[in-house]
C-alpha cells in the first residue's frame, strides 16, 4: 500500500492505524516505541528558540522550510511527548503552510492522543500544534507571510 501523501490522508493514517491497536495501553506503547526507535536530535538543534513552552518536559520542535513545504522534527527529555510529538511530524511534515493552516485538530480528537495524556501532557500537546500552526502563519504563503 501507497504511503499517504496528502495531508489529510496522513492525518486520517495515523487515525486508522491508531484504531487498529486494541486499547489505551497497546496506543500508548506505540507512541513510547516510536519514541525510543527514533535518533535524538542533534545537541545543536536542542535550542530554546526551538524549545516549546507550556511542557511539562523539554520538548524541542525543528522546522525546516524549503520555501514550499515543511519538514519538522522533535525530541524531548521523556519518551511518551516524544513518541507525540514525532506522530505529530509525521502527519505535517510535507505540508505547505497552505495546507498545514487548513488540516484543522479533528484528527487528534479522532486519533485519541488527548485521551492518551494527562492533563499537563494535553497541555503540552495544545503548544506543540499551535507552535507548528505559527511557524505556518509566519511562512511565504501562510496567513502572515501572504506576501512575503
Amino acid at each position: 500500500m501507497p504511503e499517504p501523501t496528502s495531508l489529510p490522508d496522513r492525518a486520517q493514517a495515523l487515525v486508522e492505524m491508531l484504531g487498529l491497536l486494541p486499547d489505551d495501553y497497546a496506543r500508548l506503547t506505540h507512541i513510547v516505541d516510536r519514541a525510543r526507535q527514533a535518533p535524538p536530535l542533534p545537541a545543536a538543534l536542542r535550542r530554546d528558540e526551538f524549545k516549546i513552552e507550556g511542557c511539562i518536559s523539554d520538548l524541542w520542535l525543528v522546522p525546516e522550510f524549503d520555501g514550499t513545504r515543511f519538514t519538522f522534527q522533535a525530541d524531548a527529555s521523556a519518551a511518551t511527548p516524544k513518541g507525540v510529538a514525532l506522530l505529530l511530524c509525521d502527519v505535517y511534515s510535507g505540508g505547505t503552510p497552505t495546507e498545514i493552516l487548513a488540516l484543522g485538530d479533528d484528527f487528534v480528537t479522532e486519533a485519541g492522543l488527548q485521551h492518551l495524556l494527562t492533563s499537563n501532557r494535553s497541555n503540552g500537546l495544545s503548544h506543540l500544534r499551535r507552535k507548528i500552526l505559527d511557524y505556518a502563519r509566519a511562512a511565504p504563503g501562510g496567513q502572515d507571510g501572504a506576501g512575503a
